[in-house]
């Protein structure tokens, strides 16, 4: 086969006989033209689809400035479009067999031993268009009803003859990295629709067994519900960010990301989970993060995986809940949220990122302000984030006097220091809060610990059951040498009240690569590890839409 640009006609299908059973067909539109051997029976009706899917593409130019960008993206949008006209009609078999006959084309004449993501990120267009590429190969794999015979893609980390070589481990992030994980999963929907539905179906059972068995108290916490699949078709339709980022909405719903994005991973290796599991040599998370990372630790088959998510969300439901019911409400005053706000540091919470400022200095801070505090409003260090980078918790008011008084200390953004000896300058450090409805990783939280454990004791993860090496957020230590029976308490410890140490849980030895589950993208926990990694040859990986 073959494909090229040219200056020719809007679009035409020239024809060219070449063997009594094929003809060689040629694709036109705009610049973009492709060749291909389509068997003589088929002939006719192809050129039905083409003439049709060519009126209806010019139909939509009017109004659109993105023409198609590639020869890729092109015939994906024929896939497209060929699919949605066989759900429109009686379903025929001529459909089909051009579904397979142009899929196996793509694969030959376009990705050979690459995955389609690989191929994808070189196209030009826009990343509307490089998802409309992806969206066309999934639904195509799935529509002909089994795998295709293209051997799996090769990647750098994830082949068998360099994972030899390589040290890869998976991170997994927590809160407070993102404002809009749901659209990371709405994003995954649509293009890998197939392959997360599945996924989306088993998280929407779960939630709504929780849901029907949790009591009044906890059941106020979720005045929209959980209706996920329709928060993905129809985006109108979700609730405020507000209640999104409430912490029994968040943390099951940032889990069921991160289990979608390894689905997404094990199907575009052509893996199964169990496999992709065992590439890496261990795992963490960032917070939350190290409740997937432990149930993804135990996976072999796509069944497990499911069964995985759903011990998964139990985990994370429980604790967003007893979370926030142990955060008491307080209004902020006005003139409270506008001084962070001037000082674009944002809407005050229970956590602040302080970044920039060394621990000692910080902890002079901490402790003056706590020394006018009663012990039930003190604030504390939450989150280590690297040597310079720490979480601060504790209640919304009481952090925003931390704030405060490290405002006055610092050097504001528009003071010029360069001409000022080096020991009368202010130190330079940022603060920003971060978008967390409650206190974690402080001792506000360790009384919602028992009840937790006890709604929570019927799910078991053995230490034992842990394929790979998963790593204690406060210690480090490997989760596999737990003498427990189960390792869901010290999971549940170490998200409420124990102080998250990301360096101590990511030491990582001779790390050659890492993969990021998100969320965040760029701003996930991949770039607290590549800052903290600088310099010792670790590559970090995070996911990208499409």
């Amino acid at each position: 086969m073959s494909f090229h640009s040219n200056s020719s006609s809007l679009h035409s299908f020239c024809l060219t006989p070449t063997q009594e059973s094929v003809r060689s067909t040629r694709l036109e539109y705009l610049s973009l033209a492709y060749e291909w051997n389509v068997p003589e029976i088929m002939h006719s009706h192809v050129v039905q689809l083409w003439e049709k899917f060519t009126a209806d593409l010019r139909i939509k130019a009017d109004g659109i400035d993105d023409q198609p960008a590639s020869v890729l993206e092109l015939l994906s949008q024929l896939l497209l479009h060929v699919m949605q006209h066989e759900l429109d009609e009686t379903r025929g078999l001529f459909q089909s067999d051009c579904v397979e006959l142009l899929l196996a084309q793509i694969e030959s004449d376009f990705l050979g031993d690459s995955s389609i993501q690989s191929i994808v990120s070189d196209l030009p267009g826009t990343a509307l268009q490089k998802q409309t590429v992806i969206q066309g190969y999934v639904a195509a794999t799935q529509h002909i009803g089994h795998s295709s015979l293209r051997k799996t893609p090769k990647t750098a980390i994830f082949d068998q003859d360099t994972s030899r070589t390589t040290q890869t481990y998976a991170i997994f992030g927590g809160q407070g990295n993102t404002t809009d994980y749901l659209q990371e999963l709405r994003a995954l929907f649509e293009t890998y629709t197939h392959v997360v539905e599945p996924i989306l179906a088993t998280a929407e059972d779960a939630l709504q067994t929780l849901l029907r068995d949790a009591s009044p108290s906890h059941i106020k916490n979720f005045k929209h519900g959980l209706e996920i699949s329709q928060w993905m078709r129809r985006s109108e339709s979700a609730p405020s960010t507000d209640y999104l980022l409430s912490a029994p909405v968040s943390l099951p719903l940032i889990g069921l990301l991160q289990f979608a994005t390894y689905a997404v991973i094990c199907w575009s290796l052509k893996k199964i989970p169990g496999e992709v599991t065992q590439t890496f040599r261990g795992m963490t998370g960032h917070s939350q993060g190290v409740v997937v990372a432990a149930a993804l630790s135990t996976t072999t088959t796509w069944e497990s995986l499911h069964d995985a998510l759903v011990q998964a969300l139990a985990v994370l439901f429980e604790i967003g809940v007893a979370a926030q019911e142990a955060t008491p409400t307080f209004d902020i005053p006005p003139s409270v949220s506008a001084e962070t706000a001037n000082n674009g540091e944002g809407t005050p919470t229970p956590m602040l990122n302080v970044s920039g400022c060394d621990m000692k200095r910080l902890q002079t801070c901490i402790d003056e302000v706590n020394g006018f505090l009663n012990e039930s409003q003190r604030v504390s260090i939450a989150l280590i984030n690297g040597r310079t980078n720490f979480v601060i918790a504790g209640p919304t008011l009481s952090v925003c006097a931390l704030a405060r008084k490290l405002r006055r200390i610092k050097a504001s953004p528009e003071e010029f220091q360069d001409k000022k000896p080096f020991s009368s300058r202010k130190p330079e450090f940022s603060l920003h809060f971060l978008p967390i409805s409650a206190p974690f990783h402080t001792p506000h939280l360790k009384k919602a610990v028992p009840g937790v454990v006890a709604a929570l004791e019927s799910v078991k993860i053995c230490p034992s059951r842990l394929r790979v090496p998963v790593y204690h957020t406060h210690t480090g230590h490997d989760l596999r040498e737990s003498e427990a029976e189960s390792i869901v308490p010290d999971l549940v410890k170490m998200i409420l009240y124990q102080i998250n140490d990301w360096p101590l849980s990511t030491g990582f030895k001779a790390a050659t690569h890492a993969v990021d589950f998100g969320p965040g993208g760029p701003s996930g926990v991949g770039s607290l590890l590549s800052r903290n990694k600088e310099g010792t040859g670790c590559w970090t990986f995070g996911k990208r839409h499409p």
